[in-house]
């Protein structure tokens, strides 16, 4: 009888203590500025030879579960966007183009979740898909095409701990490809926000 109790009593104490080394938090919400260098092989410069990338900004929104404390599943959007105006040098036309970038993913992400942990370091993998539309506007007629294809993003960034249940994203930035009609542009996309822990 007495072993029974002072094992009783053993694990009413010991137990808090050992749940304790795996308490993390399960749910996470982002919400971020983004900036995303979208490889549009020129469509946004007035120099018909430039073949670069440009800045589209926008928002990325992302929600995740962690299995574990290292481990979780995640789903991101984000919508960048970018317009500009320019005189063509053929026929000194003005010309108005607009283009946007809306993207739908999911994967896995990798950090450590602990409620304790104040510098948390993050690599992640998404797979999903991009969709791309491009708008023209000019006197000599105007042009509007959309595709959809593949989209990934792979990278990591840095959470800062800033309250209990708030991390402030200090940095989070990816290699983020999109293939449409056989072609892969290759994007790099940056953020900052903030993240919120439940």
């Amino acid at each position: 009888m007495r072993k029974a109790l002072f094992m009783a009593l053993f694990f009413v104490f010991c137990a808090p203590l050992a749940f304790g080394q795996d308490d993390f938090k399960r749910g996470e919400f982002g919400v971020m500025f983004s900036h995303n260098r979208v490889d549009t092989d020129g469509a946004f410069d007035p120099d018909p030879n430039a073949t670069g990338r440009d800045g589209f900004n926008g928002v990325n929104i992302d929600a995740g579960y962690n299995f574990s404390r290292y481990v979780g599943a995640k789903a991101d959007f984000s919508y960048h966007q970018k317009s500009t105006e320019f005189v063509a040098p053929a026929g000194a036309t003005r010309v108005e183009v607009e283009g946007k970038l809306t993207q739908f993913m999911g994967g896995i992400k990798i950090q450590d979740n602990s409620t304790e942990t104040k510098v948390r370091p993050f690599a992640q993998a998404l797979i999903g898909l991009g969709h791309v539309n491009v708008e023209s506007n000019s006197l000599l007629g105007n042009f509007d095409q959309s595709e959809t294809g593949l989209a990934a993003a792979i990278g990591g960034g840095l959470d800062i701990r800033v309250h209990r249940n708030v991390d402030f994203r200090a940095i989070k930035i990816e290699y983020n490809p999109v293939r449409i009609e056989g072609e892969t542009g290759n994007n790099v996309r940056i953020g900052v926000g903030l993240n919120f822990r439940f």
